[in-house]
């Protein structure tokens, strides 16, 4: 993948012996017909398979002969794992952009988020999945776009939540991490705050007799 312009490190020197046997480890798990290439059908079967079809078959558009060898999928595991860095947003970005005009409108947000919008409905979360138009205003507010009707690969890195960005429109679970983040910062705050048991002798009575009176 090379190296950014700028002095930006590329994500593959970030990788470790240890990181590369465990891609390879990861493409052999998913590689159940072993034919040394992943199939479409194969890949949905990555992270916590939430990734959405539609996504997946972009991507594969996106691959030398339409084929998943373990070189691209390296490369996919790198942009999945760090898509803060420039060029992964860029990797990405090319997924995203279906009709390859250089940027995204109301149609990408659409014909992506239609498809987590589906799959949502199917893992049964624990609430409805917002509407198309709340999903289009969150992105292009978390983009802030030069141009209100165009998104840009630029507009994504300088927004600083491009990461955010692609995986609401192309996870299922990651969009709902995302969507319910509010909620789950209140429970853990909520979990902070009460006391433990174990190590209190009011709501632990075993504790009581364990304590020697001064």
């Amino acid at each position: 993948m090379g190296v950014c312009r700028g002095g930006t490190p590329d994500p593959r020197s970030w990788f470790s012996v240890q990181t590369f046997r465990r891609v390879l480890d990861n493409f052999r798990l998913l590689d159940t017909k072993k034919r040394g290439k992943l199939s479409q059908v194969e890949l949905m079967s990555y992270g916590t398979r939430a990734m959405t079809r539609i996504f997946v078959h972009h991507l594969f558009q996106e691959l030398p002969h339409g084929q998943m060898t373990y070189d691209s999928f390296l490369d996919f595991v790198l942009a999945m794992e760090h898509k803060r860095h420039p060029k992964s947003l860029a990797y990405l970005f090319r997924v995203l952009d279906v009709k390859k005009l250089g940027y995204l409108t109301t149609y990408n947000v659409n014909v992506f988020y239609k498809a987590v919008y589906v799959l949502s409905a199917l893992r049964k979360y624990s609430s409805q999945p917002p509407d198309v138009a709340d999903v289009h205003a969150e992105l292009f507010a978390m983009a802030r776009p030069a141009d209100s009707l165009h998104i840009t690969l630029a507009d994504l890195i300088a927004c600083g939540m491009g990461d955010t960005f692609v995986n609401m429109l192309t996870d299922a679970d990651l969009f709902w991490a995302y969507n319910n983040r509010e909620f789950t910062l209140q429970e853990q705050h909520e979990e902070e705050q009460q006391p433990n048991a174990a190590n209190d002798p009011f709501l632990n009575p075993g504790l009581q007799h364990s304590i020697t009176p001064p």
